[in-house]
């Protein structure tokens, strides 16, 4: 049977994972069309199976949004959680967005929290972070 390459709700799968392996356990969630082990939907390196019309709508919606944003007559700030610099593409989209609004980003990252002269770095885990930020703007 041939692979639809369609993309498909996961919200009724649980897997269950190994603790020593850390690999899946079976039964594994298989594809509706063909019956083959499914795969997330997830772009890596040179990915010629990854379904990209799902994130292409999504990055629309995006820009229209953040055209609404820039656009807007208020005080914005880029807060960024989590991201790394092995692969940085998070952390230079957020300053790429600061530079183009004239913002600071807040880098929420427990061990890679520092960047550019806009960046406000907050050296803990994104939920302490985030709970921090609150507290401090009386929320």
């Amino acid at each position: 049977m041939e692979c639809g390459r369609a993309i498909w709700s996961a919200d009724s799968v649980e897997l269950e994972v190994d603790e020593a392996t850390l690999k899946a356990v079976a039964p594994l969630p298989l594809c509706p069309e063909c019956g083959f082990v499914a795969r997330p939907n997830v772009l890596m390196f040179s990915d010629m199976h990854w379904l990209e019309n799902r994130a292409q709508a999504q990055d629309e919606r995006m820009v229209t949004w953040l055209e609404q944003v820039l656009g807007a007559d208020g005080r914005l700030v880029v807060i960024e959680c989590g991201a790394g610099k092995a692969i940085p593409t998070v952390r230079i989209f957020s300053e790429r967005i600061a530079a183009a609004a004239d913002v600071n980003v807040v880098r929420i990252n427990p061990r890679e929290w520092d960047g550019s002269v806009r960046t406000v770095g907050l050296p803990f885990g994104a939920l302490d972070g985030l709970m921090r930020l609150d507290a401090a703007i009386g929320k």
